[in-house]
């Protein structure tokens, strides 16, 4: 390889390593998205496929120049941002989209600068399948967990009742004889819908399928993982109904294992059929030296990606060794004899990826009232401060079967020292109602973010870059409290915080 080839190289890898290196804290954080370790190698892989079959260099006139370093400059202004705003938020799926979209455009703009304006639409494919590893954007998140996790469950429901064992749906949980069936703890959506839709698109590339035929694969891949996930979800609930919750447990990852590798088997055959044959191979043209333009391409590149690592740890370490108050972390303390410990279930601290989590329940026949108090912490590593965004009483309780019926403001209490402040639901179950009252606790700010407060989630994440936080350190303060009377629930709550919550 020539000196340019190689001068080429390092300007992709200066480009894209540190999106790589932060992107993995997302797919280590997250189960579902652990297929993205492979993203990366399977791109690899179609270009060089692609490399294979290159066509005819076009060295590119003085406007497509100009055009291809406007676009460069643009995407490294991008890139030059975003990586920041990445470092303190990898699983914000914003921040991700952004770092990618500059260093797409960068390193398109190089391929034309090679070969013209055919080498940038050829090479397109391959850098593009980077984003499949990514998350998808918050709304088509929000709209997984809540219609089709929900349609999931009462399908799988019907299936199960019509083998002979009834079962009921109350919101994203399957009631059998033996007790409840959680749809992934009523909090996480279809399993393996990314990584399928990931390979619909990676096979429809391999067998070099024709446009309309990829995106007819790349649906099939959604249906055929959709139709594995409600397989798996009605298996599990039959296991539960007919042997109980234990061989439910038991299957529970076993099955989720034989689903993902069915739906991709099925997808790669899917594609397979669409060609009949392997993709057959087309000569390459030859490589002609390169052009002064790539040559400047890729030192501004290596210069700006350089300048925008270095200047990222630097903000972050400056700010991470100034003199600051300990962070502020609470402790749930039982105050007598009175209070029962209530253990958060392994598979649930797995689904919610805390870092510790406690709980104590109490009850009081004379006054009527029975209360679960619960404090469950995220700390440490940037991208366990996403986590609990996902995961407050107005998600998860409704996804339980349980009914949002009432807002009952903000409650603001005083401990320690400091202002914690309550945001109050009434939430209509099976049973007597519950009020739930709610604090998210930021430690490292010491500090509560409350419905109440009219602050913007996207400015929360922009203000952790400008103050230099990157760690998690957030915890969830929760009072679950049935009263009979929603001033009952108050009271309690005003008297039994302080005894209970402890700075630590």
């Amino acid at each position: 390889m020539s000196i340019a080839g190689l001068l080429a190289v390092a300007a992709l890898a200066s480009l894209w390593l540190p999106l790589f290196v932060r992107w993995s804290r997302f797919w280590s954080a997250v189960p579902d998205q652990a297929y993205g370790w492979a993203v990366p190698a399977l791109a690899v892989f179609l270009a060089w496929q692609r490399w294979r079959s290159r066509p005819e260099q076009r060295q590119p006139n003085r406007a497509g120049r100009m055009i291809a370093f406007g676009a460069a400059v643009a995407g490294l202004a991008l890139y030059i941002a975003a990586l920041p705003v990445l470092e303190a938020n990898p699983l914000w799926p914003t921040a991700q989209w952004a770092a990618a979209a500059g260093a797409t455009v960068v390193t398109l703009a190089g391929m034309a600068l090679l070969g013209g304006g055919v080498w940038a639409a050829h090479f397109a494919f391959p850098v593009l399948f980077v984003s499949t590893a990514l998350a998808w954007p918050t709304p088509v998140q929000l709209w997984v967990v809540r219609v089709l996790a929900g349609g999931n469950a009462h399908m799988a429901a019907e299936i199960v009742s019509a083998l002979g064992h009834p079962a009921v749906v109350n919101g994203n949980v399957i009631v059998v004889s033996s007790g409840l069936v959680g749809v992934d703890e009523a909090c996480s959506g279809l399993r393996s819908l990314q990584a399928v839709w990931m390979a619909g698109w990676f096979f429809g590339e391999f067998f070099r399928l024709r446009r309309l035929r990829r995106l007819e694969l790349v649906g099939a891949s959604i249906a055929t993982a959709i139709a594995a996930n409600l397989a798996r979800t009605a298996f599990l609930t039959w296991e539960a109904a007919a042997r109980g919750l234990g061989a439910c447990d038991r299957w529970h990852d076993p099955a989720a294992d034989v689903e993902v590798a069915a739906a991709l088997a099925v997808v790669a055959l899917l594609a397979w059929k669409a060609t009949g044959r392997s993709p057959a191979a087309v000569p390459a043209s030859q490589v002609s030296s390169a052009s002064p333009g790539l040559n400047r391409w890729a030192t501004a590149v290596i210069a700006c990606s350089m300048m925008a690592e270095i200047g990222t740890q630097a903000w972050y370490l400056a700010h991470e060794r100034r003199p600051s108050a300990a962070r502020v972390h609470w402790e749930l303390v039982a105050p007598n004899a009175a209070w029962q410990p209530v253990p958060v279930p392994a598979r649930a601290q797995a689904i919610l990826r805390n870092s510790t989590a406690k709980g104590l329940a109490w009850s009081d026949p004379a006054s009527a009232i029975n209360a679960w108090v619960f404090v469950i912490s995220w700390d440490g590593s940037a991208s366990q401060k996403e986590d609990p965004e996902w995961h407050d009483p107005t998600i998860c309780l409704p996804s339980s079967g349980a009914e949002r019926v009432a807002d009952l403001g903000v409650f603001p209490l005083s401990l320690g020292g400091l202002s914690l402040a309550f945001t109050g639901y009434r939430f209509a179950t099976q049973g007597p109602p519950i009020d739930v009252f709610f604090c998210h606790w930021d430690a490292g700010v010491g500090a509560t973010r409350s419905e109440g407060d009219s602050v913007d989630l996207r400015i929360l994440r922009l203000r952790r870059v400008l103050d230099g936080r990157r760690r998690g350190d957030v915890a969830h303060v929760i009072f679950e409290i049935q009263a009979p009377t929603d001033a009952a629930a108050t009271a309690w709550l005003e008297a039994y915080a302080p005894r209970l919550l402890r700075l630590r």
